[in-house]
């Protein structure tokens, strides 16, 4: 599921199902560009749902006008690149 300013939720399934189709009216395609954040990320794996990047992902998905979009995921425990240690 994804959050936009706080206010609007969609399922990713209708995201990634609406966004190909050219049938798709422009109204709603017009409404899902934008920066998202993600609020959760899963897969139904033979009716189990199995959850990679943990129950509470961080990340972005920003969805263009021409169809493109680009998403980041990570897990909400990753540690912070400042306390990797740089050889």
């Amino acid at each position: 599921m994804w959050i936009r300013s706080g206010r609007r939720v969609l399922p990713l399934v209708a995201i990634a199902t609406l966004l190909p189709s050219t049938a798709a009216p422009q109204g709603l395609r017009q409404q899902i560009i934008g920066t998202w954040i993600p609020v959760t990320q899963y897969v139904d794996q033979d009716g189990k749902r199995l959850e990679p990047f943990g129950s509470h992902p961080k990340g972005i998905v920003v969805y263009d006008g021409d169809g493109h979009f680009v998403l980041v995921l990570q897990k909400e425990s990753r540690c912070p690149s400042s306390l990797l240690a740089i050889a």
